[in-house]
């Protein structure tokens, strides 16, 4: 897990949580409202990105746009599902960015390389789920994202379905559609072996609180 987020980097800009002056009070009133939450969004940023360096790089990203962003953040409401807007949508801009860039076209001996490479495998789960198979883990990754973030949400994130929905920014009933239309491909996927562990039915472990 994550151990701590780099403070320096929080300065950085203009943040918007106050002048220079009340810069060290907000810095302090923003890291005691993070804090509890940075193993959660780092777990969740592991399952996004599948990459330790990438994951470590969304949650820092993710932290700092919150802080400079502190004064958007309504005292007295939820501030996990606040930051975990904040993450999830820097993952996905992320990702349409990457889409979106040109792509060199590769000689003959960049591809034979990539094709010999080993590639490196998804980094381990949080500890949380380290009696959950690879095979599901590697279910779940597979996912697409649309079906893949709201069900991390409501699994490692332990959202509610109004939670999440005000994360993705759709309506509740979609993200019970995306929820529900991932498991039934996880259940699709690993058939009778995914019920007899109990990821899927009535009584699975991935449901949200509600």
């Amino acid at each position: 897990m994550i151990s701590n987020v780099n403070v320096e980097k929080l300065s950085n800009g203009k943040a918007r949580s106050g002048a220079k002056r009340g810069a060290a009070p907000a810095r302090t009133e923003f890291l005691n409202l993070l804090t509890p939450h940075l193993d959660g969004l780092y777990a969740m940023a592991m399952r996004l990105t599948r990459s330790q360096t990438e994951a470590e790089e969304l949650v820092q990203e993710a932290t700092t746009k919150s802080y400079q962003h502190l004064s958007s953040f309504e005292k007295g409401t939820n501030f996990q599902a606040w930051v975990y807007r904040i993450l999830v949508n820097a993952f996905l801009t992320s990702k349409r960015s990457s889409k979106k860039a040109p792509h060199a076209l590769a000689d003959e001996d960049q591809v034979a390389a990539r094709e010999t490479t080993p590639q490196p495998t998804p980094q381990e789960w949080p500890e949380a789920s380290e009696l959950v198979s690879d095979e599901v883990k590697h279910a779940i990754d597979e996912l697409p994202d649309t079906f893949r973030v709201p069900l991390l949400l409501a699994t490692l994130g332990e959202m509610q379905y109004q939670e999440i929905a005000e994360i993705l920014n759709v309506p509740v009933g979609t993200v019970m559609s995306r929820i529900h239309r991932a498991r039934t491909r996880l259940k699709t996927e690993l058939k009778d072996y995914a019920k007899d562990f109990g990821w899927v039915g009535k009584r699975a472990r991935l449901t949200s609180r509600n």
